[in-house]
């Protein structure tokens, strides 16, 4: 497994949309969120990153439905799967799940 520099729970949010608690445009804001206040505390090694970050955030906010939120996550996933060396078993900047 990677040695991941960072993560992004997003349990909370996929719960309470799965329970309908909260709509797409309200879980793409509160996604949005949490990558902003990551962006402003990556790692100083990984500050470069934080552009890249808010870009994603952005997109997030304007999601309208499942398939612009689920297109938004693609483009965190890939972003976060960097990988950071070429050691094993790898820095990879930015761990994103849906579990605890």
């Amino acid at each position: 497994m990677a040695n991941w520099q960072h993560h992004l729970k997003l349990k909370d949010i996929s719960e309470a949309w799965d329970r309908k608690e909260i709509d797409t445009k309200k879980a793409g804001q509160m996604t949005s969120d949490l990558i902003k206040h990551l962006a402003e505390h990556l790692l100083p090694v990984y500050a470069s990153y934080k552009e890249e970050f808010l870009e994603i955030a952005e997109q997030f906010e304007d999601a309208e439905d499942q398939n612009e939120y689920n297109y938004c996550l693609e483009q965190l996933y890939g972003l976060g799967d960097t990988k950071l060396d070429n050691e094993w078993p790898g820095k990879k900047l930015c761990w994103v799940g849906f579990v605890a």
